[in-house]
């Protein structure tokens, strides 16, 4: 008869919170620009300069309801866009988190960056901070002319960090006049990662179950 003993790694993985594997969404205040309505439901396209609720912002920076003109496959998420920067300068947008950095974990921060049909994209970065610090930053995408691209990044901590207990924040910048980047759909996933102690204790307990079943296996049972 085969054994149902179960090794007891496996029952202490299976206790364990379930963000270890899914991530849990962090709450972003106004993370697809949506919070604005610009021109109706079913209005055309429009521009609210300076004005991105619930972001801070530096330079040149506004609430951008595109068209097919600009993105003939419309926007990844709602109808509106960050537009960032534009023929007068460079700027940024930033949002502190109720959530502090905090040891054994994982920070996802994805974010779908636009190039417009009908402007010039510029250089831009996707941060991640802890308090006043950049602890993760991106910079990697290049999106076709009318079409947005996923920048994704992450960051780890471990038992120890200089920003532990530091608030998390999120920072889109464009950095040379002239041109324009459009973000859409920010989110940040969060998961635990169990400490390395977890890893060898469950490596040990699976050792003994596998020892214990070798040893009343019945091909070594006394007759």
């Amino acid at each position: 008869m085969r054994s149902s003993v179960v090794p007891l790694f496996l029952v202490l993985l299976a206790c364990f919170p379930a963000s270890i594997v899914n991530g849990d969404a962090v709450t972003i205040l106004n993370p697809g620009f949506e919070q604005l309505v610009i021109g109706g439901n079913g209005g055309a396209f429009g521009y609210v300069l300076y004005d991105i609720p619930n972001w801070t912002f530096t330079g040149e920076v506004g609430t951008f309801k595109p068209d097919g003109g600009q993105f003939p496959g419309g926007v990844p998420e709602g109808v509106n866009v960050a537009a960032i920067g534009n023929q007068s300068g460079s700027g940024s947008i930033s949002q502190t988190l109720n959530l502090a950095l905090q040891p054994h974990m994982r920070y996802s921060l994805m974010v779908d960056v636009g190039r417009r049909l009908d402007f010039p994209f510029t250089t831009y970065s996707v941060e991640l901070l802890a308090g006043s610090e950049v602890i993760a930053t991106g910079s990697n995408v290049d999106p076709s002319a009318g079409n947005f691209q996923l920048e994704e990044l992450s960051f780890t901590t471990g038992e120890t960090h200089a920003q532990i207990g530091q608030d998390l924040g999120i920072r889109l910048t464009t950095n040379i006049a002239g041109g324009q980047v459009d973000f859409d759909n920010v989110r940040l996933n969060v998961s635990a990662i169990p400490e390395p102690s977890f890893f060898a204790f469950g490596l040990l307990s699976s050792v003994v179950v596998a020892t214990r079943r070798r040893r009343w296996s019945p091909e070594n049972r006394v007759q």
